[in-house]
Order: structure tokens, then sequence, then C-alpha cells
């Protein structure tokens, strides 16, 4: 099983449903920034970022990702909670696990309502006023519209809604759905209740859907008027989801705000074909504004969470596993790369699991050795897929490597009261070479990932050091921003930086409180960071 590289934490969590598989299918989760986040399904322990914008989830591989849209985020940090919405690929009637990741300060911003569900549009398009005929999003609006546009008077999630003022003949929202069964639309609803009326429907060939909100009174029409009982809120968002669609039969299911307020019954009318329309007032200063319209799958029947796990960092010990004889020892254990910043007509060599840069500038070589010393042993150089390390002054640093295959296994268990150590190496064409120890850590914990078609060992530990500040200009800076006065910037892999060393990038000199390393083949990451 793999790791998502960048991450620092994860939790699993399985899914199964009673009876069927779905493929493609939404789910909501809230999660909370940490323990102290009410009402959150899972929580982050304090890891993540307050804008939620580190989460992935991933398939049972740990490595696939999976689609999801951040739906809105409450509460004061460090105790928010983020409403999420994922789509997994595939929920059967044994329990499947997936993943949630987080923990990583550089991450960009990947929800996206469009790839997760079957039709969205939060309105996060155009500017104040825009036509919403425009379409700017991924919904093709109907013309003639009678004013209907994009708004930034009010807004649910983003700061735009779709906005449906007055109009003698009504304004108006139509846009192609398809109308089955096996699906749920919702949408987010805004207006006053003295609004003196307004309405939605949707329909296929032969029935429609029909809702009126009547001085903020809800009630649905099959040829004649039924009262729900429930009203919208005053100047408040409301949440409309029709559910439980059964299009032969003509009946629905309304909820408002999660609430089953009728289970009701279409009109005979061929109007509104696979459609989704609403209106607005023909009353003199009436507004309403619709946002977040989502078209997803949707059971009767759905999918059940189990229980989520742990909190993840990577460790997992080793116990009563068959170990495999220590091989000799190879001339190719280690990751080979050339800063891509200094790339000029590289060649790609490939040389068992490792991929090696050559260039005209020089190579750079990440080495590993554990030591053997505390054990009555020799030091063990070990092959590594890939690494990573947050290494602070003073305070416990973290170092995780990746052995690919089983052939060390027991040599490693043999020094597992060793230190782990990665070395970095600078080869010149003329021969000469600089090394240095990046980190060295107590190895603490090992772990073995098997797959259907390879193998791995994954080694980490912690240790706590300081070293002497010094003063010291980084070079290849690809990312550089400053949140709260601090500053954090990614550039090309330096030797000699360390934890509580001045350095300075463009002019502006910092303290590097956190240096955080990600390496594997054909990935090479220094990110150094202000606390």
């Amino acid at each position: 099983m793999g790791w998502l590289i960048g991450w620092t934490y994860r939790k699993s969590v399985s899914l199964s449903r009673s009876s069927g598989a779905v493929t493609n299918y939404p789910m909501k989760v809230l999660v909370g920034e940490s323990s102290g986040a009410s009402g959150s399904d899972v929580h982050c322990e304090g890891h993540c970022l307050s804008s939620f914008n580190d989460l992935r989830f991933t398939k049972s591989d740990g490595t696939t990702l999976l689609d999801y849209w951040i739906e809105s985020v409450t509460g004061t940090s460090p105790n928010r909670v983020a409403t999420v919405w994922v789509k997994f690929d595939s929920i059967g009637t044994s329990a499947i696990t997936f993943y949630l990741y987080y923990e990583n300060s550089g991450a960009s911003v990947v929800s996206s309502g469009v790839n997760t569900f079957t039709r969205f549009d939060d309105y996060e398009w155009g500017s104040d006023g825009t036509d919403l005929a425009a379409s700017g999003g991924s919904i093709t609006y109907q013309t003639p519209n009678n004013g209907s546009a994009i708004s930034t008077d009010h807004a649910y999630g983003g700061t735009r809604s779709a906005k449906l003022p007055y109009h003698a003949d009504y304004s108006y929202l139509g846009c192609s759905i398809t109308a089955v069964d096996a699906m749920a639309l919702s949408f987010r609803w805004y207006s006053a209740q003295a609004v003196n009326y307004t309405c939605f429907a949707f329909g296929n060939a032969t029935k429609r859907i029909w809702v009126d909100i009547v001085e903020g009174s809800i009630s649905y029409w099959d040829g004649s008027s039924h009262d729900t009982g429930h009203d919208i809120g005053d100047a408040a968002w409301d949440l409309f989801e029709v559910k439980n669609t059964d299009w032969a039969a003509g009946t629905y299911s309304l909820y408002l705000n999660g609430t089953l307020i009728a289970d009701g019954i279409m009109e005979t009318s061929s109007d509104s074909e696979d459609t989704f329309q609403a209106w607005g007032s023909d009353t003199s200063g009436d507004t309403v504004w619709l946002d977040n319209l989502v078209v997803r799958s949707w059971q009767s029947v759905e999918p059940s969470w189990g229980a989520w796990g742990a909190e993840d960092d990577g460790s997992v010990s080793l116990s009563g596993i068959a170990l495999a004889a220590s091989p000799a020892l190879s001339t190719a254990l280690e990751i080979d790369l050339l800063p891509p910043a200094l790339a000029v007509s590289s060649a790609l060599r490939l040389e068992g699991n490792l991929a090696v840069f050559v260039d005209q500038n020089y190579q750079i070589t990440y080495r590993c050795l554990l030591t053997g010393a505390a054990d009555g042993l020799s030091d063990q150089v070990l092959p590594i897929s890939s690494f990573q390390g947050r290494f602070r002054s003073g305070d416990p640093s973290f170092l995780s490597v990746v052995v690919p295959g089983l052939d060390y296994a027991e040599a490693i268990n043999a020094r597992s009261s060793g230190n782990l150590i990665v070395f970095m190496v600078k080869t010149y064409p003329a021969g000469g070479s600089i090394s240095e120890a990046i980190c060295t850590v107590d190895l603490e914990d090992i772990r073995l990932d098997e797959g259907t078609s390879s193998a791995s060992i994954a080694l980490s530990g912690h240790r706590t050091e300081s070293w002497p500040a010094k003063s010291i200009s980084l070079s290849g800076v690809s990312y550089r921003c400053v949140t709260n006065g601090m500053f954090r910037c990614r550039c090309v892999p330096d030797l000699y930086v360390r934890p509580g060393d001045t350095v300075e990038v463009n002019g502006d000199s910092f303290t590097a409180d956190l240096i955080t390393w990600t390496v594997g083949a054909g990935i090479e990451s220094m990110e150094v960071s202000e606390e």
C-alpha cells in the first residue's frame, strides 16, 4: 500500500452498502480541524490547514486521488468544521477502505463541485450583474430569463449566487437536467418571507414536480395545492432537496434543511421536460437568490460509514514477519536526482527502482545508512526509493524512508536499535564530490507494505537536535509566500541549511524554523518555513 507523497498524516475509513454496488457515488462527511471541532465525523488532530485546502481523499491503494468538494467551512480556528462531499469510485457490499490525508502546507486548492457531481453550479463566475445566460460555469442556462443574473448581494459559500429579481413576467432560471430515478437535486434558496410568490419545477416528458413558496409558506401542486406546513427562513439560506423520485409512479420526497416535509405527488404535464426551473416574483421589490445547484447520484439505501481509524504518520511496527536474507551490498543503493532548475539537455536512465538524472552540471545522490554499533553490527547501506523529513531545531525532527523490496528485511531487523541517516551527495563531472548528512534520527518504527506485485519497507524515527545558527542564501526559489507575517519558500535543496539558520531569499530574511524535504524518483522538494 502506498503513501501520498508530501502529506504527513492520514486516517482510514471503510464504506459498504447492504445490497448492490454503486460507482462514482458522492457522500457527505464533516471534517473537523481538531478534536474541539464540535459535530465533526472525523478530525485532523489540529494538523490540517484552517482552510482545509490540504485535504486529500484516496482509494484503498493510498495514492489514487478521489474528487471532492468543500461545500462550506464554519467556526473559528482551531475548531473549524468543513462540510465535504467525496465522490467514491466504487462501494460494494464488502467493506472497502479509503483514506483521508492532511498536513501539507504547500497543498494547492483542488476542491471541485464540477468533478464531484453529475451537474453543478456555485455561480462563482462572472461579476455582479452578469446575465445568467452567459453560462460561465458548467451549466448552460436558457433564454429569455427576464433579468436573472450573477449577484454579489448574497452568497452561501463563496462570493456570488444567482439572483432572480422582480419582473412583471417573472425572472427565470432554467437549465437542462435529465429526469431519472436514481438521483437527488438540491439547491440553496434565499428570500424574505414577505416575498409574494415564487416557485420551482422539475419534470420529464409527462410529469412534473411543482413547488410554490407564497409569503414564506411552502406547498406543492399536483393539480391542486397542498400545504406542507413548513416555511422558509426569513432572509436566510435554506436547503431544498428533491429525492426518491419515481417518475413512473409520479411521486417524490421533498426535504427542507435535511428534514422531510412532504411525500409529494407530481402533476401531469408535458412542460419542464428534463429541465429544472425557478421563477422570481412579479411583485415590485421582491427578489430571491439561488446558490449551489447540485445533481448527484442517490439511492434510497445509501452506503454506510465504518469507524474512522486513528491518525497514522506511516509508523507501524514490524513483527512476526518471515525475514529474507540480506544480500551483498549493491553499488546502486541511492536516489539520484538533478535539480530541475539546473537541467540542461537532461537524459533519464533507469537503474532498478531508481531514476537517475544525468546532466553536465552535477548529479545529486541521496544515500541512506542504518548504523549497527548499538546492536554490535557494522553499518548497513540501504537502497531507498523515497524519503520525507521535517526538521526543527531543539524540537523532535522526523525522518521516514522507503526501502524497495524485502531483501534487506533481516539486516534492518537486526539493527533495530540503530540510527537512520540520510546523506546528500553532490558529484561533479570532474569526479569531485561533497557529502553532508541531512538528518539523523533514532530508528523507532519499521513497516512492511505488501501489494499484489510489489513490496517495500518503511523506516521512520525522531530525534531532537540543535544546530549552531548561521546565515545562508537560498537559490532556485520556485515558490514564496507570506502568511500572517510568516515567510515560506520552496527552493533547490541545499546541503548546508539547517533549522535555526537565518536565510535570505530575494532580499528578505527570516529564520528557518521548519525545513521539510520530500524526495523520490523524479521528485525533489525542500520547503523552508518561519513559524
